[in-house]
Formats: C-alpha cells, structure tokens, sequence
C-alpha cells in the first residue's frame, strides 16, 4: 500500500504540474494566450492521466494476482485510484478560479465539497463500512467538486492544437517535477520510518 501511495503521489504531482505552472508562471504573461495553454494542457493533462491510471490499474493488478490473496484490497486500491483521477481534475480546475480571484465562487465549491466528505463519511461510518467511508467520502466530495466546475470552465479555454506553444511552459516545468517528486519522498519517508 505505502508503494502505491508512492506511486499515486508521483502521478499526481507529475500530471498536475503543467497546470500548475501555466497559471503562476505565464498566466499574465502578455506573450501568451492563456485560454489557448490551459486548452493544451488540458488536453495533456487527459492524456498523462489515461496513462498513469492504466499503469496503476495495471501494477495493481499485477500485485493482486501475485502477493494478495484478498480482493477487498485490490478493490480498496481500485477505489484510491479513482480519487486520484477526480482529484487531480479538481485540483487543477480549482487553480484557474483562484488564479482568477474568484473568492467566493471557490469557497462556495470547496464548502459544498467539504460538507459532502461530511455527509457521506459519516453516515457510511455509522452504518459500518469501515475505511471504505472514507474513500467513498472522497469519491463524493471530488465528484461534487467537479460538477461545479466543469461548467464554469469552458469559458476559460481556446481551442488551438498547437502544441509548439507549450514548448517553453513545458522546458520551464519539467525541471521542477524534479523537486516536487523529492520533496513528496521525504513527506511521505517521514510517515513511514
């Protein structure tokens, strides 16, 4: 479990960093039309997560068949998978409307989401699923995320497939994976050891 959380914080940390730099680094750039980055990082962002889910859903079920001999953990796994993709969606969707100083739209976004984690943690806790409450807690509480934001979006992107303009974002990114991976190793070292 502690490798898979290795590897889901690596993902994470991998396939959210272009967005991440778009709207700190060149969001007011005047050489750059954000509408058409974040459109192209959008699009980057689908396809580094179809990758990495297919590899976590991959190595999960290599471990499975493998050294597990319980289901309930692999489907657990499965589950956390899950909040990973939903997360990194809203994490990054989330960042334009902070970028863009939409206080109380995002505090709204983020009290509906808390009070859904709420909700359906608790009662799935009090009927007795365990740990399962709270994966499906996320699971609701990112899903609820979502649903607010992906409407909104859409005003804040272009379509352009020009991928050449994302050249220089990408060269500035990269280097940065470098510590962001280093800095979740010593995090996460530090619960472990």
């Amino acid at each position: 479990m502690s490798l898979m959380s290795l590897l889901i914080m690596f993902f994470s940390n991998f396939t959210t960093s272009i967005i991440t730099i778009l709207t700190t680094r060149f969001y007011y750039h005047p050489d750059y039309n954000i509408k058409q980055l974040l459109f192209l990082a959008y699009i980057l962002l689908i396809i580094k997560l179809l990758f990495f889910s297919f590899v976590l859903f991959a190595f999960n079920d290599y471990i499975a068949k493998n050294y597990i001999e319980e289901s309930s953990l692999t489907y657990f796994v499965n589950l956390y998978i899950l909040v990973f993709i939903l997360s990194s969606f809203g994490k990054v969707f989330i960042q334009i409307f902070v970028m863009e100083k939409q206080v109380k739209f995002t505090a709204k976004v983020n009290t509906y989401k808390a009070i859904t984690l709420f909700i359906v943690t608790s009662s799935l806790l009090f009927i007795g699923e365990g740990i399962y409450a709270i994966v499906y807690g996320l699971i609701a509480s990112w899903s609820i995320q979502l649903l607010f934001l992906v409407p909104k979006i859409s005003n804040h992107l272009e379509t352009n497939f020009n991928f050449s303009i994302l050249k220089e974002p990408l060269k500035y990114n990269y280097p940065l994976i470098e510590s962001a991976v280093s800095n979740s190793l010593i995090r996460l070292g530090d619960r472990y050891v």
